[in-house]
């Protein structure tokens, strides 16, 4: 049986939609476009969550079409939201969307399952162009002009997780743990990864190996890690006292 769609407030529920016991559908054609699997789309702003600065979806990218008992049609799937709601946790950047990941420490579900909603179909607003990628800003950034806000592609670099120990903690908004989290190599869009060894090099500028004392200078070996994932090693040489950060040690 499908699940309860709305409490008394209009909240969301956390979705509970096992695809065996729902009408499932392959598509649902609408005003401007299909939305099938895979489908991002901005629907009517609604409260997510406990009313925190994570509080609001603005996208829904879609995982499962269904429809209801009561013959709505329904859409089910991850909460998407600007990086500008996030009150300078992530960069305020044109077009830039996370996605919002919630779960329960005591439920062995997929984190997305656990974290997505049910919106009716007739919340949809408009279908938006969407992307998903590992690389750094401005890389694949919108580079429309005109009403990029309303019609620009929508880029994915990071989620944020929200972990609860239990279903209560979560209804009361209890937090036991929050991440920040870049979207893995993995994730991307097979046209939009970049190597996560590249990203590294960037970063740090590559990892050096230890060094040694020759003639009173440092030796240094230093891996560069290039776009295609090719080590190429160069010799630096400079003064002694190398030391070592904890976090630079492996």
């Amino acid at each position: 049986m499908p699940p309860p769609l709305y409490s008394s407030d209009r909240r969301p529920y956390p979705a509970r939609v096992d695809e065996d016991d729902v009408r499932g559908l392959a598509q649902y054609r609408c005003q401007g476009g299909v939305v099938r699997k895979g489908t991002l789309v901005e629907i009517a702003r609604r409260p997510r969550g406990n009313g925190q600065f994570l509080g609001f979806a603005d996208f829904l990218h879609v995982a499962l079409v269904y429809r209801h008992e009561d013959g709505r049609i329904m859409l089910c799937g991850v909460p998407f939201a600007r990086t500008r709601h996030t009150e300078g946790l992530l960069p305020f950047k044109r077009n830039e969307v996370y996605a919002i990941l919630e779960s329960t420490e005591d439920d062995d579900r997929a984190i997305e399952v656990q974290a997505a909603i049910k919106v009716p179909a007739d919340d949809i607003i408009k279908i938006r162009a969407f992307q998903i990628t590992n690389a750094t800003y401005p890389e694949h950034r919108c580079r429309e002009e005109q009403d990029a806000e309303n019609r620009g592609v929508l880029t994915q670099r990071w989620k944020i997780i929200t972990s609860y120990k239990n279903e209560e903690d979560r209804r009361h908004g209890k937090i036991s743990s929050r991440q920040i989290v870049r979207v893995r190599e993995d994730e991307a869009q097979e046209s939009l990864r970049i190597p996560s060894e590249a990203l590294i090099n960037r970063w740090r500028g590559g990892r050096a190996r230890g060094g040694s004392y020759i003639g009173g200078q440092l030796r240094q070996t230093a891996i560069i890690l290039d776009d295609e994932n090719r080590l190429e090693e160069t010799e630096e040489e400079g003064r002694g006292g190398l030391t070592y950060s904890f976090a630079d040690s492996k």
